[in-house]
């Protein structure tokens, strides 16, 4: 009971300590998400869904959820509905994960652990922002957990259909059906329950048949819409997504995974190799020379860097740390199953884990990579580095050091998206909107220029570029100033082209 009433203090203050961004302006190709949620005020419904995948290629289920929101409560507008619901993520994360640290045992304190995953960097920062990805893997992971808890009640039917709901959301949370399938199946080999867990798959693919069966008829595409960024490896006609670009991915995938998991990891590390210092540390001195040494034949995959961090460090340093940090990951994992400290009712578990997570990024590693696919596996592999005791000194430490990053992450999120909203208010002013370049801006207002249905008349269009849109520059006519904490950051410059 003590338990429950500090997870939900938990999550209601983590909810509301994320409804500061509500008003942020959006970045990074967020802003579809909140434009397309007022459905109900629109009359062409079908062509509104179809503008909408002009903007963003995920489904259209999260924007339809804010729609919901912003008709029962007319006083907010799509924006805000879309924060709300992404704030309001928290509460399935939190209990989803309880669910799963009962169902696997576990055996320190629940809530410490939820809150470490709470302010693991990626998972607080998404928190902020108006994508669904938090919202989707958060669902899904609620929905998993209460089928793992409801084995042998008939609630198990109606979780199936909401981790079938959650699939729509993101189609990713289709891994979840490999650790359902291993699971039920050893469990099945015992009982009698075999046509009950063959149901329940089935009702989990009904909602993604359904909506691609809407979106065939209605849009003409199953899945998602032909964009560049889905392209798949290898099969796809992007020859330039060869063998060696998906392994790139999969080694960037592992090692970002590793290091948002520092510096947890490295003391279960220790834990594991006890009497064996010398033998791994020369094998950890190798792997470091040869990090350096191969991260020549390897690129930064797309938004697996650090983000605002990234211009401080050189990319031969950064890409030598992710080389060896997934050295370390490999080492650590077959140091792991090799322990003898696991009985094995508890292997089982953790091969589990581990087959659902090299799955799901070795899938990933063949389309655009992202640190934000990452909130999903975060917490499965928590389960295993906390299999090992984590010391109060290093999680109060560790827990600092996030509330920093996270301090500069949301900073940073404010300072783009105010910094953008003061260079359009000036072009608008000055009536040159439509004679302005959006150049380095266009992520931030993807959702306002460009829409190949032009259902919204008031969708920008440019005319000529006379003007461009670049990062600070002192000649400029115009730069974006933003005051915070006392300090004047310019972040965007407006350049006139012409004479």
């Amino acid at each position: 009971n003590q338990n429950n009433d500090q997870l939900k203090y938990l999550i209601f203050i983590s909810f509301l300590i994320h409804l500061v961004s509500i008003n942020f302006f959006p970045t990074n190709f967020e802003g579809g998400y909140g434009q397309y949620s007022d459905l109900f005020n629109i009359s062409d419904k079908i062509l509104y869904i179809k503008t909408y995948y002009s903007a963003q290629f995920n489904t259209y289920i999260f924007s339809a959820l804010g729609s919901i929101l912003n008709f029962f409560i007319p006083s907010i507008n799509g924006f805000q509905a879309i924060k709300i619901i992404s704030a309001f993520s928290y509460f399935f994360l939190g209990f989803g994960l309880f669910n799963i640290l009962k169902f696997c045992k576990y055996k320190e304190h629940s809530v410490l652990f939820i809150l470490i995953i709470f302010l693991n960097s990626i998972i607080f920062s998404y928190g902020f922002r108006a994508f669904n990805d938090l919202f989707a893997f958060s669902f899904a992971i609620y929905a998993f957990s209460r089928i793992l808890i409801n084995c042998k009640n008939n609630l198990i039917f109606i979780d199936a259909l909401l981790l079938g709901l959650a699939i729509i959301i993101k189609s990713y949370n289709l891994i979840l059906i490999i650790p359902l399938i291993i699971l039920f199946y050893n469990h099945f080999k015992k009982t009698n329950l075999v046509i009950r867990y063959i149901f329940t798959l089935i009702i989990i693919f009904i909602p993604i048949i359904l909506w691609n069966i809407f979106t065939y008829n209605y849009l003409g595409f199953i899945l998602a819409p032909t964009n560049e960024d889905l392209e798949i490896a290898i099969i796809g006609n992007d020859k330039s997504r060869d063998y060696l670009w998906v392994l790139n991915n999969f080694i960037f995938y592992l090692g970002y995974l590793t290091l948002v998991s520092t510096p947890f990891i490295f003391n279960s590390f220790l834990s594991i190799i006890k009497k064996n210092h010398i033998t791994v540390s020369i094998i950890l001195l190798i792997a470091l020379i040869l990090s350096f040494y191969l991260q020549k034949y390897f690129f930064i995959s797309s938004e697996l860097d650090l983000g605002p961090l990234q211009s401080f460090i050189p990319d031969k340093v950064y890409k030598s740390m992710i080389i060896f940090l997934f050295i370390f990951f490999s080492l650590f994992i077959y140091l792991f199953l090799t322990s003898e400290e696991l009985d094995k009712k508890e292997l089982n578990l953790f091969k589990v884990i581990l087959i659902s997570v090299l799955l799901y990024l070795f899938a990933l590693s063949f389309i655009k990579a992202s640190q934000r696919y990452l909130i999903l596996p975060i917490p499965f592999i928590y389960l295993i580095i906390f299999n090992y005791r984590q010391s109060k000194l290093l999680i109060k430490l560790t827990l600092s050091l996030y509330l920093i990053i996270n301090s500069v992450l949301l900073a940073n999120y404010y300072i783009v998206g105010k910094s953008t909203k003061k260079v359009l208010n000036f072009l608008e002013t000055n009536k040159i909107l439509e004679n302005t370049l959006p150049n380095v801006i266009v992520p931030h207002i993807y959702h306002l220029y460009f829409d190949p249905h032009i259902l919204n008349k008031k969708k920008i269009i440019v005319k000529t570029s006379d003007y461009k849109i670049t990062h600070y520059d002192d000649n400029s006519i115009f730069s974006s100033k933003i005051n915070l904490f006392g300090y004047e950051i310019k972040k965007f410059s407006v350049i006139k082209l012409v004479e």
